[in-house]
């Protein structure tokens, strides 16, 4: 992502890679360290005396550009500089992670802010590795940061603390988190200012988080930092000649993936051109590879809600990686609902595929698979931090629903609440990570923990519900190619309402095998017997009456002055009725609800004389809300008591609230039936046209009921 050349950030950025890169080798420490990673530290950042450390020498402005200009040959900067005159040995690894940190300032008061006196600074680094690399690192950055910023920092006053461990063993583990903990408490009872390293903010100790002032997460390399970094060891130079060296520059979404001994080994060339074209060979996937899904969202159907969120959210990705909105201002989280085989997997697969940067999946499952409580969540970190080290990438969480939810009591409840509360965590992180899209998946929304669904960990709630017959035509072009046209995909469509977009796909292959088999191109026939598995014929009385079930919802709940529902179908196996129930419920629009529910089957018994098992959902639902409104609404006579626990009730086939409920959903059931009665030439008109079209929407459903007005 390009930073514009007068802001603040890549003025920081060239300001201290030139002082890091003039004092990589000036003795001294710019501040004390605290860790257990003793068997590896450096001596000379963590065993020399804060007094010594003092002392080290500070070089003006007038002799870091004195140094620069004498190592360099004004002549060869456009191109690079003569490798007899030019070290080898550059200080990369400090350069790039110098980069990473200034790219965290926006404005002089942020910078300031890191060595207030007292402040407890939050470093999030996930990965264990790279945390100990950034704390060996870190003392002599924090020096030359805190001179850009006008301050003269005491290394007496600033404590780095890491999070880190030696073994890999639950003690190991222990142990890191209390020598943390203890250091932590040491350097708050001193008065230091604080630089935690740590992979999240929740690995600080529970009392310290209210004293967190700012909490940082070094965004990975990216084209600008190299660039950034070549000017200042003279390989290049700026101006015009920068275009040039851009275009050779490999994608960010690779160079944040790409093993800083990868970039290190591109560096010991003496030319930029050089340096830039062996980090693309190195970026080159090798044969019949690729590190990004070829899967495009081009290739998918989407309803109208998810097309509109990926397209809006590649824009945000563009316009961030242009560097003309920061990654605070892109909405880049979503949780997708619904029920299984309409394309969740797929449509976070399709999306890092059209983004061009990698997909990092993950699951209960996967998670689950590690062992114990204490491996799922290393587990789940692993994969946060590999998201976060690789971004921009998209990020996958599905089975939210197997998380549950920690207001279930059961036998593994404390498990439940451990797990929750890191997934918790874990979203945090993520959702604060510039560049990482955060994709979620359930089938059972109502079964996810609502912290979360909340804004700030999933920001949108995405329905992906079987498509309608616009879609699965869509579905059928994608997948039939040139042969959509020779199957007749519109009439097959018809006979597939109600499957979900994997049906669709799934009948699809099923007739190439069967064509395939016959030693044939693919064929309408094919097709036909294909979706007869899927979709058999319905009986011409059965489809009749599943047509007036689904009329007289629809009816009754015109009577009652609701607005039309969204969608009626009739698909291989029923019908569907899909309406909108409002987010408040008053008296009377429960009682209008409750007679839509029970619509179809008093169509059923006023027109065809009997009722079907087809009313099954129907009856579930109207005794849900019948309970609802009785018993935890204060809609009825009963009083205000809300009970949430129906065992309270006690329903059995007799009693007091058995025989109240039944009145209740009787006197409903009377209601519907006498409103399809007065309106039975509509229900009839209404069912015709289903049987006709298949399925209706809102408008056409709008047209059909108030025809006679």
């Amino acid at each position: 992502m390009p930073l514009p050349p007068d802001s603040f950030t890549s003025q920081l950025m060239r300001d201290l890679l030139s002082r890091i890169h003039v004092h990589d080798t000036a003795d001294g420490l710019p501040a004390t360290t605290s860790g257990d990673w003793d068997d590896h530290e450096p001596a000379r950042f963590s065993r020399q005396s804060d007094g010594a450390a003092s002392a080290t020498r500070e070089l003006e402005p007038s002799q870091i550009a004195a140094i620069l200009d004498a190592a360099s040959d004004p002549d060869a900067l456009a191109h690079g500089i003569d490798a007899k005159r030019r070290s080898p040995q550059i200080p990369l690894r400090k350069l790039l992670l110098g980069a990473r940190l200034a790219a965290c300032f926006d404005a002089p008061e942020q910078l300031a802010e890191l060595f207030a006196p007292q402040a407890v600074n939050c470093l999030q680094v996930p990965d264990p590795a790279q945390r100990k690399q950034v704390w060996r690192d870190l003392p002599a950055i924090i020096r030359q940061l805190g001179y850009l910023a006008g301050q003269t920092v005491d290394p007496a006053t600033v404590k780095i603390v890491v999070l880190g461990h030696r073994g890999t063993t639950r003690a190991d583990h222990a142990r890191a988190t209390t020598d943390f903990a203890d250091s932590m408490a040491q350097a708050i009872e001193d008065g230091k200012t604080i630089v935690a390293l740590v992979p999240s903010v929740s690995a600080l100790p529970s009392e310290v988080h209210p004293l967190v002032s700012r909490s940082l997460i070094l965004p990975p390399a990216s084209g600008a930092m190299l660039l950034a970094i070549l000017r200042q060891t003279r390989a290049c130079a700026g101006g015009l000649e920068d275009d040039a060296l851009r275009d050779l520059m490999p994608d960010d979404a690779v160079l944040a993936t790409m093993p800083l001994t990868q970039i290190q080994h591109a560096f010991h060339r003496p030319l930029a051109r050089d340096i830039l074209l062996r980090l693309r060979a190195l970026a080159a996937p090798a044969p019949g590879t690729t590190s990004v899904c070829p899967l495009t969202l081009n290739r998918l159907y989407l309803p109208p809600e998810a097309s509109a969120f990926c397209r809006d959210l590649l824009a945000d990705l563009d316009s961030w990686r242009s560097g003309t909105a920061s990654w605070s201002q892109v909405p880049s989280s979503a949780c997708l609902v619904g029920p299984p085989g309409n394309g969740k997997t797929s449509l976070a697969a399709a999306l890092a595929g059209s983004a061009g940067i990698p997909l990092i999946t993950t699951s209960y499952a996967d998670c689950q698979r590690a062992g114990h409580q204490g491996d799922f969540l290393r587990a789940l970190s692993d994969k946060v931090a590999e998201a976060v080290s690789t971004a921009p990438c998209v990020m996958m969480i599905d089975e939210l629903d197997s998380f549950s939810r920690r207001d279930r009591p059961g036998r593994s409840s404390d498990y439940i609440l451990g797990v929750v509360n890191g997934l918790l965590e874990h979203l945090s992180v993520l959702n604060n990570s510039p560049g990482v899209v955060l994709i979620g998946a359930t089938n059972h929304p109502d079964l996810v923990d609502p912290a979360v669904l909340r804004p700030g960990r999933f920001d949108r709630r995405i329905h992906l519900g079987n498509p309608d017959r616009a879609g699965i035509f869509r579905i059928l072009q994608i997948e039939l190619g040139p042969d959509a046209v020779v199957a007749d995909a519109l009439s097959v469509a018809d006979r597939l309402i109600g499957a979900s977009g994997a049906q669709v796909s799934a009948v699809v292959r099923d007739a190439r095998a069967i064509a395939r088999r016959a030693g044939s191109t693919l064929q309408p026939e094919h097709l036909t017997s294909a979706v007869d598995r899927t979709a058999p014929p319905q009986a011409a009385d059965n489809a009749r009456r599943i047509a007036i079930h689904e009329a007289g919802h629809a009816v009754v709940g015109h009577a009652l002055g609701l607005p039309p529902p969204h969608r009626l179908r009739m698909t291989a196996t029923g019908g569907t009725y899909e309406y909108p129930t409002p987010s408040i419920m008053t008296t009377q629009a429960a009682e209008a609800h409750l007679a839509v529910l029970l619509g179809g089957r008093a169509a059923e018994l006023e027109l065809l004389g009997s009722c079907s098992n087809g009313a099954e959902t129907d009856l579930t639902q109207a005794t849900r809300l019948a309970i609802d409104m009785r018993y935890n609404w204060g809609m009825r006579s009963s009083g205000t008591l809300a009970l949430t626990d129906l065992t309270i009730l006690g329903l059995t086939s007799s009693g007091e609230a058995m025989d109240l409920l039944t009145a209740d959903l009787r006197n409903a059931e009377e209601v519907a039936r006498s409103l399809v009665n007065t309106n039975s030439a509509l229900v009839s008109r209404v069912a015709d046209a289903l049987m006709e079209a298949r399925e209706l929407d809102a408008e056409a459903l709008g047209l059909l009921l108030n025809m006679d007005r």
